[in-house]
């Protein structure tokens, strides 16, 4: 499997992103019943890119709630943003 280089300014240094056919997991922060956020593993099996996918296409106020936990790492939604602009994301939404 290979990776993809992206620069994350929030960490400063060069992360390794796993190539958008990779199964992940895809976590969202869900209000329990007292009003506590708990993290609950969204249904279904998931690619980086589909899990990137669905998180960019819901409402702003929204895509917070959500992370991507893969072998190697965990990614938050600023990073998906970040991805999601990538001329490599791009070709691989299209194709």
């Amino acid at each position: 499997m290979g990776t993809l280089q992206t620069a994350s300014p929030l960490e400063g240094r060069t992360m390794q992103t796993p190539q958008f056919d990779s199964p992940v997991a895809l976590w969202k922060l869900v209000p329990d019943r007292f009003g506590t956020d708990r993290s609950m593993r969204q249904e279904g099996e998931w690619t980086l890119g589909e899990a990137i996918g669905y998180v960019i296409s819901q409402p702003v106020e929204e895509q917070w709630r959500f992370k991507i936990v893969s072998e190697k790492q965990s990614i938050d939604h600023l990073t998906m943003m970040r991805l999601a602009s990538t001329s490599i994301f791009q070709s691989w939404d299209f194709s």
